[in-house]
């Protein structure tokens, strides 16, 4: 697969999209007003945010009935060939106990059901003649074979659901698994927050597949079962009347037709109903969490008055979905209705011949209900399929953006490691025959993605050309990713980074440009310049979570650099695990010389003191002793200036080679602040890099990086 035999659809809509975000970073750049700029980019933000529900609703639309049972059907062959959530890990798997092999019990269940059944429509000629007759014995024998039938059904139906349960249990968990391994896979749950392609990806994971996979089982059972069903009345039915066939069947075709018909806007306005309901939760959630700002600022009638709003839309949409529900009500009601009377209505004239007998009557009116309740399945099930379609509608969005994230990773690696071998074993291949092999390993990685989704659309998301010449400051020349920032490992311990141009995470606009230093180590850097002029986004950049743009970043292991944000991340979990992470304590076991957890606790104990936070010993004691196990939410326990010492403990613990520090002593106190910093300083193999408008720290640094706005940056020593 070349370039060249590429879509070029994929190419158009990248270069409108381009089109569109280079149009507003030329507004932001050449206005002077900062108020315009300030509008331009929430303007910019704000038609982001909205091009993202608008392009979920096409997707919808887009989608239709089959794309959706595609979907369904793709995820249901995956999952019933696979061992299923709880016997994925098993060597010794019980086959038995394996997702097709359940599924084969209840096929085996709706059988044995479907016999009873068409044992009942025969005892329901026994019981009706045995009246007509008057005869008591036979009539007794009917009830009582009745009685039994009825007690074997009922045991047939609740192994089944028991069955079911655990099945769609397990579905569930297999379902939600994977979507959880895509979502954390290398910052993609970070871009889709940076990026706002995904609205509430919580409720995508916990609810939206809770229904699908409840929903979907019930159905596929029910689908089985009126097959079976159908099956059996059918030949009940044909030996009686086969005109009644004929009926039942156009019946429940013209039915089923009407039923699609009036049903198909009811998905999409459940589409619609759901993002603003996810949206009302999130930002009830999100005033909760900032509940103490929104105190200081006063903002409750604000507040108050924004939710009213969304509330409003919510019973809009909930009004427009009755309105088509009442429709489709009306037609089901009179459809139900009906079935009691057309079959009666066809078979008298044999009635009154006298070919057939009441018995019969109730035979064959029995059997053409159930065959039409069996074809019309979309008729008396359509809430619950309108209900699975619309979260199908949400996952499969979901999917669909989780492999474009995937897709634009791996290219990057894949990328990367074509142009390290090309410079390391100096081959000189063109841009052209390194985009052929970038796409023939491309094209062997996107299987690797967990869930099956076509592969020529993973191919076509990818930028084109992919790759191109850069030409460095010092003249030379070599093939870097377009649009892209490279970032480069390698085993020494100083920071390079390489004429590098940054843009935001949409493309909306340019950061800085031209950006070039070199960080030796053991060296002290502190970073100045105006607020907006990019110091944050330069260390986003060297973390290699914000990457587009050009140029290239050289620095050590991930495991040797660390970043300490202003607001550090506290976790709801254990003192000990809050101090280790992001490592668990078996981790970070193995990776040092401890011998066991009394050894690392005496260890985090003497950091504790260094950074001025052991007296939370005595504030928190836990029963039994040991403070370290006590398990709060640390980001409300803690005031923010002990989470920062929180986070200089980490430095201690992990003892990295570069430490990004972003404000990282904002609201500690003079004199904390230039204990922690001490602390760091005495460290001449340690090299940090400190973002700060604090006049104070100053003297714990020996050089200064200073950055302005398009004028690059440059480094000079600092005079004590």
């Amino acid at each position: 697969m070349t370039y060249k035999n590429k879509s070029v659809i994929s190419k158009k809509r990248s270069s409108e999209c381009l089109s569109f975000f280079t149009t507003q970073s030329t507004c932001i750049e050449k206005s002077d007003d900062p108020s315009i700029t300030e509008t331009l980019v929430k303007s910019s933000n704000n038609t982001i945010d909205y091009l993202s529900k608008l392009q979920q609703i096409n997707y919808a639309k887009n989608q239709g009935f089959i794309g959706s049972f595609k979907l369904i059907w793709i995820l249901c062959v995956e999952y019933f060939k696979s061992n299923g959530y709880y016997h994925k890990n098993c060597k010794n798997i019980r086959k038995l106990k394996l997702p097709i092999y359940r599924l084969g019990y209840i096929v085996i269940l709706l059988i044995a059901s479907s016999t009873l059944s068409y044992l009942f429509s025969r005892m329901l000629i026994q019981f009706w003649r045995a009246l007509e007759q008057k005869n008591k014995e036979d009539f007794q024998r009917a009830v009582v074979l009745y009685m039994l039938v009825l007690i074997a059904n009922a045991l047939i139906h609740v192994i089944k659901i028991d069955i079911l349960s655990r099945l769609q249990a397990d579905l569930r968990m297999w379902i939600t698994e994977k979507f959880l391994d895509q979502y954390y896979f290398d910052n993609t749950c970070y871009q889709f927050a940076i990026k706002k392609t995904l609205d509430n990806p919580d409720q995508r994971i916990g609810e939206d597949v809770a229904l699908f996979a409840s929903y979907l089982l019930h159905l596929i059972c029910r689908s089985i079962d009126n097959f079976f069903d159908f099956l059996v009345h059918s030949v009940v039915l044909y030996k009686i009347n086969i005109s009644l066939f004929i009926v039942s069947l156009l019946y429940s075709a013209i039915g089923t037709y009407i039923s699609v018909k009036l049903g198909s806007d009811i998905i999409l306005a459940k589409v619609e109903e759901r993002n603003i309901e996810s949206n009302f939760r999130h930002s009830i959630v999100r005033v909760r969490e900032n509940a103490e700002n929104v105190a200081m600022y006063g903002g409750w009638d604000y507040e108050l008055s924004y939710h009213k709003d969304i509330l409003l839309k919510i019973t809009n949409a909930l009004v427009n979905r009755r309105k088509l529900e009442t429709k489709q009500g009306f037609f089901n009601i009179t459809f139900q209705f009906l079935i009691k009377i057309v079959p009666i209505v066809v078979i008298s004239p044999d009635y009154f011949s006298g070919a057939i007998t009441m018995g019969e009557i109730n035979q064959a009116s029995s059997a053409s209900r159930n065959i039409i309740d069996d074809v019309s399945i979309l008729v008396n099930t359509f809430g619950e399929i309108s209900t699975i379609f619309s979260s199908v509608n949400r996952i499969s969005h979901f999917i669909s953006l989780l492999a474009k994230e995937y897709v634009d990773t791996v290219s990057a690696k894949i990328g990367e490691s074509i142009i390290k071998e090309t410079e390391d074993k100096e081959i000189n291949l063109s841009v052209l025959q390194i985009e052929d092999k970038f796409y023939n390993l491309l094209e062997k990685s996107v299987d690797k993605f967990l869930f099956k989704y076509p592969e020529n659309i993973l191919l076509n998301s990818v930028r084109k050309p992919y790759f191109v010449i850069v030409k460095q400051n010092d003249g030379s020349k070599h093939i870097g990713i377009s649009g892209r920032i490279r970032s480069l490992i390698w085993d020494k311990d100083y920071l390079k980074v390489d004429n590098i141009d940054l843009y935001t995470p949409d493309f909306s606009r340019q950061v800085f440009s031209g950006v070039s230093f070199c960080i030796n180590p053991g060296e002290k850097i502190l970073i100045s310049g105006d607020s907006g002029v990019g110091k944050s986004s330069l260390f986003r950049a060297i973390n290699g979570i914000w990457f587009n743009g050009s140029g290239s970043i050289y620095k050590p292991p991930s495991h040797k650099i660390l970043f300490v944000p202003q607001k550090p991340y506290c976790t709801i979990a254990a003192l000990r695990d809050q101090l280790l992470y992001p490592l668990k304590v078996d981790s970070f076991l193995y990776n040092n010389t401890f011998r066991n957890i009394n050894d690392i606790d005496s260890y985090l104990v003497d950091i504790l003191d260094k950074v001025g936070l052991s007296y939370i010993k005595s504030r928190i004691q836990d029963t039994d002793g040991n403070f370290l196990d006590v398990v709060k939410d640390w980001s409300i326990t803690l005031s923010l200036g002990e989470q920062q010492r929180l986070a200089f403990a980490r430095i201690l613990i992990f003892t990295p080679s570069i430490c990004l520090l972003d404000e990282a002593t904002s609201a500690l106190d003079v004199g904390t602040e230039a204990k922690l910093y001490n602390l760091l300083y005495k460290r001449p193999d340690l090299t940090y890099i400190s973002i700060s408008h604090r006049p104070t720290i100053q003297k714990y640094h020996k050089k200064e990086l200073i950055m302005k706005n398009n004028c690059g940056v440059h480094l000079e020593y600092i005079t004590q």
